[in-house]
């Protein structure tokens, strides 16, 4: 057989293909809804640090 018979040809385990295929696909899945939301305001996330910032010196002191 040639090589470009080799491309022809079935997979011994075609079912351990079609698993890893599916586990990539709810991986690629997963990953593109975790960041769906938008992003908070640059105000916003400023506020939270200054009041975070705020509190921790005050509990130091």
């Amino acid at each position: 057989m040639g090589q470009e018979d080799d491309g022809d040809r079935m997979p011994e385990d075609l079912e351990a293909v079609l698993e890893a295929a599916d586990e990539a696909d709810e991986a690629e899945k997963a990953e593109r809804g975790r960041y769906d939301a938008p992003p908070l305001p640059p105000a916003l996330i400023l506020g939270v640090v200054g009041l975070l910032c705020g509190f921790a010196t005050i509990a130091l002191v």
